[in-house]
């Protein structure tokens, strides 16, 4: 299997801690890139994602790169592409550096992984309708733009699909598009001189742009619209992206975008093939599922990744137990329910039930709030300690957005 010292990169956007955003979005829309490697000087800081200018209506002409920079987990050399798709899931990123000590030599891509998804076993016969999500995420063409923004963050995803009236797709609107036709624009704006003699009609003030419909911000007519069919296999899909150089891809049914698959779905998948089962997990309700082998497995390993994590916390030995339900049907879809119980020596921790469309969303929904629970119950004694940290700090394997 290809190590990270094989796919790495050199091009890629470098920039100072001292600059402003302005002039990484400058770079990033001339150099058609969403990621950028910050430095202070000499000394690698962090990421910097195009997704951090999603959150807020920030300055871009004054704010600075610091306040923006992501930390980082680094790539070994020799971590190979599974290891690096679960590190690139758990932080969020699209791109990771690789060092050598403390050495940094280039970055890998979201897309270099994807592009040799066929080394990695395992996903040879696993489809798109495993792992995409119940319903795609749409915006209506008369939505303001703010609310593209706003679901672009809250969903994790940088394309959306927009659809008219009859809910037939219209068009797309991209994070990348509105990086260049909004902030650059609203850059442009601030800095053009006023007119020496004002009149009424010139208040001095821009257009909120936000307000504006996104119907004058999305491409039209199929342009950027990259799709794929329930049936098609993850690498098939996997390829299409790191080709297209996008990172969701929709799955149609006839004019109607019913489906979306992610990127980050993709580097779920993957990293779930290195994931060890745990024997310390009952599962109450998982046959009655009657899911596909690989979903089943799947579950099975999102368990295993919390149930580890748990250890730091319990330091002892412990079971988790697992309670899925599905109830009935709606429409083509079903609903499950999780409840989650962790029994050790002295206690026991429960989570409250959580709902989804999605097993897999269920399944994070009560983790995170297990995660809660644990945290109430240990927060005096481990509140500092580096198994805390890695437990409540990091980014959870599985946690999905979309």
């Amino acid at each position: 299997m290809m190590k990270a010292a094989d796919l790495m990169r050199d091009d890629f956007v470098k920039i100072d801690v001292s600059d402003s955003v302005s002039t990484l979005i400058g770079r990033l829309v001339n150099e058609k890139k969403t990621e950028a490697c910050v430095f202070d000087k000499k000394r690698f800081e962090g990421m910097f994602s195009h997704r951090a200018l999603l959150k807020t209506r920030i300055d871009v002409k004054n704010s600075k790169i610091s306040e923006f920079v992501a930390a980082s987990p680094k790539l070994r050399e020799d971590h190979d592409l599974t290891q690096a798709a679960t590190l690139m899931f758990d932080s969020n990123l699209a791109a990771l550096p690789v060092f050598r000590k403390e050495k940094f030599l280039g970055i890998v891509s979201a897309f270099d992984i994807l592009g040799h998804i066929d080394e990695i076993p395992g996903l040879d016969h696993v489809r798109v309708k495993t792992i995409r999500h119940p319903a795609a995420i749409t915006i209506s063409e008369d939505s303001p733009v703010g609310r593209a923004l706003y679901i672009m963050s809250e969903e994790h995803i940088d394309r959306l699909p927009v659809v008219d009236r009859k809910r037939e797709i219209a068009g797309i609107i991209t994070h990348m598009g509105l990086m260049e036709r909004f902030y650059i624009h609203h850059l442009k704006r601030e800095m053009a001189q006023k007119p020496r003699t004002q009149t009424k009609a010139f208040k001095g003030e821009r257009p909120d742009i936000l307000a504006l419909p996104v119907k004058n911000f999305m491409s039209k007519d199929g342009i950027g619209i990259i799709t794929a069919k329930e049936d098609e296999t993850l690498k098939a899909a996997a390829k299409k992206m790191a080709e297209n150089r996008v990172y969701s891809l929709i799955v149609p049914d006839g004019k109607w975008p019913r489906y979306i698959v992610t990127k980050r779905d993709l580097l779920e998948a993957i990293a779930a093939t290195r994931i060890e089962e745990l024997t310390n997990i009952q599962y109450i309700g998982l046959d009655e599922l009657n899911m596909d082998r690989f979903t089943e497995d799947w579950v099975k390993k999102i368990a295993s990744y919390y149930s580890e994590k748990i250890g730091f916390l319990v330091k002892n030995e412990f079971d988790v137990v697992v309670h899925i339900k599905k109830y009935k049907k709606a429409g083509k879809q079903h609903k499950y329910s999780v409840h989650l119980r962790v029994n050790y020596p002295g206690g026991t921790v429960a989570s409250g039930k959580a709902y989804d469309w999605d097993i897999r969303r269920a399944l994070h929904k009560g983790f995170r709030d297990l995660k809660n629970e644990l945290s109430h119950r240990y927060k005096r004694n481990l509140k500092e300690t580096p198994a805390f940290k890695r437990f409540f700090e990091a980014e959870e394997f599985g946690e999905e957005k979309v």
